[in-house]
């Protein structure tokens, strides 16, 4: 048998990843079969544990592409955003907005939190060291009062990550408007009057 070059393991990964991804947005993590992911693309169940060790492995792969896409949208949003305040509100709103996505809803709202509970917490720090900075310069620039960011980041970053599994567990659109007028609420509280 020929040796498979490094291009063609990547492109095999690469497949296994779109194609679980798929898996676990519809089905879940406790009803994907990895025969099923393997067979779909004509792979056998051992290409898929050769990359990713076992379920749990694939799961937290699709979980940091996820994760890592998201991050990616909220960068982007405070990026070309027109000012620094609207970026950060609008970064809030963007996330609150994402828990209406049923890919984000079920892998990582849902299931992330079940079954990997330690990637979380280092998204989450991820996520709040983003805020933190974003905070500093809100504060340095004198469009926010003078507050501890890193305590404030933690709190904003709990707050919505909170609010937007609670706003996929029940009626949405209504929620996720609840959800926009309090970060709105409390973020207009630190605005320099």
């Amino acid at each position: 048998m020929a040796r498979r070059t490094q291009a063609q393991m990547a492109e095999t990964r690469a497949a296994l990843l779109v194609t679980a991804r798929d898996y676990f947005c519809r089905l879940g993590y406790a009803e994907t079969s990895m025969d099923e992911v393997a067979a779909s693309i004509n792979l056998t169940r051992g290409a898929l544990y050769h990359h990713f060790g076992d379920k749990k492995g694939l799961f937290a792969a699709v979980v940091e592409q996820v994760d890592t896409q998201m991050n990616a949208r909220l960068q982007a949003i405070t990026e070309h955003s027109i000012g620094q305040w609207e970026g950060f509100c609008q970064r809030c709103h963007a996330y609150l907005e994402m828990a209406l996505e049923p890919e984000y809803q079920q892998i990582i709202l849902r299931d992330a939190k079940a079954v990997l509970g330690d990637f979380l917490v280092k998204s989450n720090l991820q996520c709040t060291e983003q805020i933190d900075v974003l905070l500093r310069e809100l504060v340095e620039k004198e469009i926010i009062g003078d507050v501890d960011t890193q305590a404030l980041a933690f709190l904003i970053n709990g707050g919505l990550a909170e609010a937007a599994y609670w706003i996929s567990q029940g009626d949405s659109q209504k929620r996720l408007q609840k959800s926009i007028d309090a970060i709105d609420k409390i973020l207009a509280g630190l605005l320099v009057k």
